[in-house]
């Protein structure tokens, strides 16, 4: 398994439609029908009418210097996994008289919320919210007396699993006859010790 960066970003657009999807511009879903104007940053095409979100990555960082535990599965597989935090935006943009700012307010609230946890553990799976800073003006955007966005970003823990289906377990050693060390200078064999699980 690899990180699904785009399953997170359109698990963040489902759960920003979820939670204020009711502040927002619609735009067309098929079959005739509409759904809240949430979209992926970057994605081409034209904007939806104001107002709406746009959901963006920014980075993402591997937390220590290894796997933060392996274990072998059902399958008898080696599991390692590996902890990253990915750091996403949520940018609410809107004309000067659609208080973009309190939009993005109330979602970056609502994601704290039961309901909004609780959309985390159902559209990101791998992922736990870590920290969401206080949404900000996008000053470079600001150039027009008609449009505004406000902006928070929002760091979650992400967990990666890697198996390794070439990994054999021993389960059982036969040892025929006698054990020696090799560094000792007597004959006298080893006592062994056997566990059972």
């Amino acid at each position: 398994m690899s990180i699904d960066i785009n399953g997170i970003k359109k698990g963040l657009i489902e759960i920003t439609r979820t939670l204020i999807g009711y502040r927002l511009s619609t735009i067309p879903a098929g079959g005739g029908t509409t759904k809240p104007a949430v979209i992926k940053n970057r994605s081409g095409g034209n904007a939806p009418s104001f107002p709406y979100a746009s959901i963006d990555e920014i980075g993402l960082r591997k937390v220590g210097r290894g796997s933060s535990s392996q274990y072998f599965d059902d399958n008898e597989d080696e599991v390692s996994q590996f902890d990253y935090v990915g750091r996403f935006s949520i940018q609410i943009n809107g004309g000067n008289d659609q208080d973009t700012q309190s939009i993005s307010s109330e979602l970056s609230s609502r994601l704290l919320t039961t309901q909004g946890l609780s959309l985390v553990g159902e559209h990101l799976l791998d992922a736990k919210i870590l920290k969401i800073n206080s949404p900000t003006f996008l000053p470079s955007l600001m150039v027009t007396d008609y449009e505004e966005a406000s902006i928070f970003t929002l760091d979650l823990s992400i967990r990666d699993c890697i198996v390794d289906t070439t990994t054999e377990i021993i389960e059982n050693v036969d040892v025929n006859g006698l054990i020696y060390d090799d560094f000792k200078t007597d004959d006298t064999p080893l006592s062994v010790q056997t566990i059972a699980p």
